[in-house]
């Protein structure tokens, strides 16, 4: 039973929820407050000081994220009534036209090439680098899904044609795992020639099915490399240094979802069918998510599949298929 509470929350949801508890707990500090026993007026003046240093639009993840401390205690329910209501109601107008939400601008497949082009591909890290960027813009992934150890060699199939299909695991709209692929692509956008590149490079043990495919490659003293799974903010750091630096672009216009956008928008410029294009991102047939991606016009050639695969491989250790 304890398993099953503490897994209902995708671990990326989980994540930011644990962010945002320290910033409750460190204003319940400030403040005096005991944080698993706030009155109404005392969660009012927790709201208004997170909405002054944040934003409004972020409040009900903050409150979220509080309740599900309090659920975590048994503490009950968070004390909004109808004062608070009204106060919510109240901060939204005073504070909501100045919170405008920059929405992240989509990489295009033309921008993708040339930080691809620019990319050593002697250096390991920087082919690790352009692997990682390939997949996640091929399959409109989401940063969460391919940072942190999430995809696994084992995941990983290499076909004859060039292509190569991913088992892609729950995440945070889709609750089963899923087959997807990517079409054999000429030149700088094969996604099969940087994953080749990248096994490579790779030591044996590196390789094996339970081991995250982008690893941090930073070199130790000794001589050796750290294959540890590459964080999220390390990706997205290095992300925005070649969005400035190779394309010349403000980089605070770009994130991580920027490569999701542009995946989802090249799909989109192509003239795939809507019901596919879902289907390949992970939206249900009635999201109409869709409409907030399409950002720009763009060229890509995508295979998308049909087959379904609900569980992954039935062992952990095995060699990764086709890598080695």
């Amino acid at each position: 039973m304890k398993l099953c509470q503490s897994i209902h929350i995708a671990p990326s949801s989980r994540r930011a929820y644990q962010g945002l508890q320290r910033i409750y707990m460190q204003c319940c500090d400030a403040f005096d407050y005991d944080p698993l026993l706030v009155s109404e007026e005392e969660l009012c003046k927790v709201v208004a000081h997170f909405a002054l240093g944040h934003t409004v639009v972020s409040v009900p993840g903050y409150l979220s994220a509080i309740q599900d401390l309090y659920n975590g205690a048994g503490a009950g329910q968070l004390p909004r009534g109808q004062r608070f209501v009204m106060f919510v109601k109240g901060l939204n107008r005073l504070l909501g036209a100045a919170d405008v939400v920059v929405r992240t601008r989509a990489l295009g497949v033309h921008e993708l090439e040339a930080i691809l082009q620019s990319l050593d591909q002697s250096d390991p890290s920087e082919v690790s680098f352009g692997a990682q960027l390939v997949v996640a813009f091929m399959l409109a992934l989401r940063t969460e899904d391919h940072t942190d150890g999430r995809l696994r060699w084992g995941d990983v199939y290499p076909q004859a044609d060039g292509s190569v299909e991913f088992l892609l695991p729950p995440g945070k709209s889709v609750k089963q795992f899923r087959r997807v692929a990517i079409a054999a692509n000429p030149g700088v956008l094969s996604a099969a020639g940087w994953l080749a590149r990248l096994a490579a490079m790779l030591p044996p043990a590196a390789k094996l099915a339970n081991r995250p495919v982008f690893v941090d490659l930073t070199m130790l003293p000794n001589g050796s490399a750290r294959l540890i799974a590459l964080s999220r903010s390390k990706f997205i750091t290095r992300f925005k240094l070649s969005v400035m630096e190779v394309l010349g672009f403000n980089p605070e216009l770009y994130a991580g979802y920027s490569l999701r956008r542009g995946g989802v928008t090249e799909m989109l410029s192509q003239d795939i069918p809507l019901p596919v294009v879902k289907r390949h991102v992970g939206w249900t047939p009635l999201s109409d998510a869709v409409m907030a991606y399409y950002d720009h016009h763009g060229r890509l050639q995508m295979r998308i599949p049909t087959a379904m695969m609900g569980r992954r491989g039935a062992s952990s250790v095995e060699q990764a298929p086709g890598w080695l």
